[in-house]
């Protein structure tokens, strides 16, 4: 990075610290701080393909800040971009006739691999391609696996390879090692739903993986050679059971040690109008946790001490609505500072029932709104209770037994009649992507 370049990350990171600041002081003043000083709307994709997911990657790949988009419609693709210059893409990959499952980009911005895609042929093959970004920013394959689960976490030479079921797989690309994790509990019910993964996090010697309705924690298995999806499992040292959540994201300490996670409450149409909560909740590390034993003395790691306690324990509530949402994403960063999109109400000619946006007036048929009339989507943000952005409070809210109440703010509305599709935040440089169902991609700095 060159003495220009760190002058201009040293001024951003001091920009965006104050408006957090300000903002979690609740004294923030938007004729004084805009909430984006820049907003950058760019097509991303064609107008008849929806952007579906947006990526930033990690900082320094090949000296650049850049970020990824996706689009599916007949097939899929996927394309980089340059985040401080946005123009035409640098770079895209994709197949003819296939669709992407899912993308798990990689932590690590000194791997040989960028990002994993698992992908459907046509003909129904399902495969997992590890891909590396080149300095020419085209995608080469390093190697692939045919596997029918789909890569959710990457990070290093590990990916997390789910089903939608129960079943996650630590697969190591570069040596073939590979475990099994499992963590059926007998339920035979048929909703795939019901164990729909959220996300998979390699913490500190374990794995944490959230699903629809559980989060277990996991031992750091030991990889043997050879891919096998019928091998034996290892089972979770510790659950937490919770109900339906449309969103949810775990954020980990650089340490490993701390770990937060942030859920929200499914939003059920059918339910009545009332507002819903998003939920932290804090994972201590276990004081108590010891992983090196004498080989002769040695658990299995089902029976060793766990290396956090579980149950996570509920710290601070955020009121936010319930509605109509596509972008279900919630981001929280190793600072403490969550980003979200609060959904438009549900409305319609029968309530809970129709979703589009009409407006019925008294003795006159059904209208769209106009666009002082509609109903918009929000980008919320809050600071969490121990984020030192409040380092200069009293400590009340640190000190509370009970769960408090956070506040939460407005970054951004949504001017357009499209919903948002996707979301992703860095919170190094305060910058957010919003995918759009035309195409586009709105690309705010704060």
């Amino acid at each position: 990075m060159s003495t220009h370049e760190l002058e201009r990350a040293a001024f951003n990171s001091y920009r965006v610290t104050q408006k957090w600041v300000s903002m979690a002081k609740g004294d923030f003043d938007p004729r004084v701080f805009y909430t984006c000083e820049k907003v950058r709307i760019f097509k991303a994709h064609n107008d008849s393909v929806s952007v579906r997911e947006v990526f930033f990657l990690p900082h320094g790949i090949h000296g650049h800040n850049l970020m990824l988009t996706v689009s599916k419609k007949i097939w899929s693709v996927l394309r980089v971009w340059m985040v401080n210059e946005v123009g035409d893409p640098m770079g895209e990959w994709g197949r003819r006739g296939v669709l992407f499952k899912n993308i798990a980009v990689n932590q690590d911005s000194e791997s040989q691999v960028t990002v994993a895609v698992g992908m459907v042929t046509a003909e129904g093959q399902h495969t997992v391609e590890f891909l590396k970004l080149t300095p020419s920013f085209s995608f080469e394959t390093v190697c692939s696996l045919e596997t029918n689960l789909s890569p959710i976490a990457l990070k290093g030479d590990l990916v997390a390879l789910c089903d939608a079921k129960s079943k996650t797989a630590i697969f190591n690309w570069a040596t073939s090692g590979y475990a099994l994790l499992d963590d059926d509990d007998g339920d035979d019910s048929d909703s795939l739903r019901a164990k729909y993964v959220h996300q998979v996090v390699f913490a500190h010697e374990s794995v944490l993986v959230a699903r629809f309705l559980s989060l277990s924690l996991f031992a750091m298995p030991e990889l043997h050679p050879g891919y096998h999806e019928n091998a034996m499992a290892h089972r979770p040292l510790s659950k937490f059971e919770y109900g339906t959540q449309d969103g949810m994201c775990i954020s980990l300490s650089n340490d490993l040690k701390s770990c937060k996670i942030i859920m929200r409450e499914g939003s059920d149409p059918w339910r009545p109008q009332d507002d819903i909560n998003l939920r932290v909740y804090d994972l201590p590390f276990n004081p108590d946790y010891y992983r090196q034993s004498p080989p002769e003395l040695e658990d299995p790691p089902e029976t060793q001490s766990p290396p956090y306690l579980f149950p996570p324990r509920l710290k601070a509530t955020i009121p936010t609505s319930r509605g109509r949402l596509v972008a279900t994403g919630i981001r929280l960063g190793k600072c403490g500072t969550a980003l979200w999109v609060k959904p438009k109400p549900w409305r319609g000619v029968a309530e809970g029932m129709v979703t589009m946006p009409y407006i019925v007036p008294e003795l006159e048929p059904p209208r769209l709104p106009s666009e002082d009339e509609r109903e918009k989507e929000y980008v919320m943000g809050a600071v969490l209770w121990d984020s030192a952005l409040r380092g200069d409070t009293d400590g009340s809210l640190v000190s509370a037994d009970e769960p408090i109440v956070l506040k939460p703010f407005e970054m951004k509305t949504n001017g357009k009649r499209e919903d948002w599709t996707c979301m992703d935040y860095d919170e190094e440089t305060g910058m957010f992507a919003l995918g759009h169902e035309d195409g586009a991609v709105t690309l705010c700095s704060m």
